[in-house]
């Protein structure tokens, strides 16, 4: 599905403000954001532990029902060419256990260089209070709010 045809799904309902959970997998850390298409912003939330990519999903259930989170979006790590990475197919496994567990949409979106990006911010203020891993889940969600603004 084009990252146009879920952003439409994503907004289907105009009367209310859709609230997205971003993450940014990793086999120890998993960096959530949090962003929603009024604002179209993201920002920083938290970070939860992960064991073999595996986390706790109490965390993530907690999250998704404090915040009353409409959908989520998972950042797709490619090499620079747009080939695959050893980790892709194990984002590939925690975006099928999202839509196992959870009856909520999941998104993907091509998250090359946030990871790198938010490690060059590793000194501002919002990196050192957040953590590398959340701030580059804000950029992932970022990024697929913005095609918000482009569609």
């Amino acid at each position: 599905m084009s990252i146009s045809s879920q952003i439409k799904l994503a907004m289907h309902d105009s009367a209310k403000a859709q609230v997205v959970l971003g993450f940014d997998f990793g086999m120890k850390r998993i960096g959530i954001a949090i962003g929603d298409t009024v604002s179209l912003s993201a920002k920083p939330l938290t970070t939860i532990h992960a064991t073999d990519g595996i986390p706790n999903w109490g965390d993530i259930s907690e999250l998704i029902q404090e915040w009353n989170i409409d959908c989520l979006v998972v950042g797709m790590p490619y090499q620079l060419d747009g080939s695959s990475q050893d980790i892709t197919l194990s984002v590939n496994k925690f975006i099928n256990r999202l839509r196992a567990k959870y009856t909520l949409p999941v998104y993907s979106i091509d998250e090359r260089m946030t990871t790198k990006i938010a490690k060059l911010e590793i000194q501002s203020k919002m990196t050192t209070m957040y953590g590398v891993d959340s701030v580059a889940a804000s950029l992932i969600l970022q990024a697929w709010l913005n095609r918000v603004i482009e569609n």
